[in-house]
Formats: C-alpha cells, structure tokens, sequence
C-alpha cells in the first residue's frame, strides 16, 4: 500500500498540554497498520510551540527528526538537541516532550506503537 502526501488533511491538535496547536499530517491510520500503530503522522512543530510532556506505559512512541530542530526534554528534566536524521524512542512508562526554541519549523516524523 502507498499513501500519497495528499491523501489525507491536516489537523491542528494542542499535544500533551504543550504550547500551541501543532499541525498533524496524517500518513497511517490505525486500521491501515493492522492495529500495529495508534500515530503515524508528520508533526509541524511552528517556533516557540511544544508537545507537553506525556507518558507512554503501555504503547511506546517513535521519534524521527526531518527538518529543523527541537529541543527533547526527559522526564528527569535533561534536555538535549533533538537534531535532523535524530531518532528517539520513548516506552515502558517514561515520559518525554519536545519544544522549538528555533526560529524555525521543525517537522518530525511521529509513530505511536500498540
């Protein structure tokens, strides 16, 4: 199965308590993963706009960096750069955020496994 970029329309979703609303393109639906994914989407994460710190206990969530660059927050409060081609896996009850600082757009590409 191939899902082109226009197969399915944005949504604005305030995530996890963090500031602004950021844009999801959808890529996969749950059904389309067999079950397997409860996310598969794009996140545009515009300047000064967060996803709040959220844990993942029974699902576990998949990070990967397509442009720009994040700030990535343990729930210990360590932060660290979050950088393009950067890959960050969160699971087995640990929480994370993310935040922009930059100037600029960052996109990433988020997948939430069952």
């Amino acid at each position: 199965m191939i899902r082109n970029a226009s197969d399915y329309q944005p949504e604005k979703r305030r995530l996890g308590g963090g500031e602004g609303e950021i844009v999801l393109h959808h890529r996969l639906t749950g059904e389309e993963t067999l079950g397997k994914c409860r996310l598969c989407a794009e996140l545009y994460i515009e300047p000064h706009q967060s996803v709040g710190e959220h844990p993942h206990e029974i699902e576990a969530e998949i990070y990967y960096m397509l442009s720009g660059e994040l700030v990535s927050i343990d729930e210990d409060k360590t932060e660290k750069p979050f950088r393009k081609g950067d890959i960050m896996f969160t699971g087995g009850g640990a929480k994370h955020s993310v935040r922009n600082d930059s100037n600029e757009t960052a996109v990433l590409l988020a997948i939430v496994i069952n």
